[in-house]
């Protein structure tokens, strides 16, 4: 009787680190090829993984092995409900710019520091958004 019950704890804990562990996780197909810190990443899937104890954010194209971004991520709202997996374009004329990653309450703005000036007004001319919604 010791053992069943030991064994039915020990199953419900790696039940649930699995499920902790997939909701770090998440993937979304972008139907368009977009530009992020001055890269160029194609249209494709995407697996987008939170390591909450460094606050990293990788995301990586599933085809295009080259295609990895790597950024630091901060807290951001996130209410019950809302997609896993988050990301927002600025849509100027046929470029899409990465604007913003988020996943299960982190985000990652997306902006880089040696072109901050000319990405701010760039992103004023930006005529509309896309916004992409994922999940695992």
């Amino acid at each position: 009787m010791r053992s069943t019950i030991r064994s039915i704890v020990f199953a419900s804990a790696a039940l649930c680190a699995t499920a902790a562990f997939a909701a770090d996780r998440a993937a979304i197909n972008v139907p368009f090829s977009f530009d992020s810190h001055g890269r160029h990443f194609s249209a494709g899937r995407y697996e987008v993984s939170l390591d909450t104890q460094h606050n990293t954010l990788t995301m990586r194209n599933t085809e295009h092995a080259n295609e990895v971004l790597l950024s630091s991520v901060s807290p951001a709202e996130y209410a019950a409900g809302s997609p896993q997996l988050r990301m927002i374009f600025g849509n100027n004329q046929d470029t899409h710019t990465l604007k913003t990653v988020q996943i299960e309450g982190r985000q990652a703005i997306h902006l880089d520091r040696t072109r901050h000036h000319q990405v701010e007004a760039e992103m004023a001319k930006v005529e509309n958004e896309t916004v992409l919604n994922g999940a695992e």
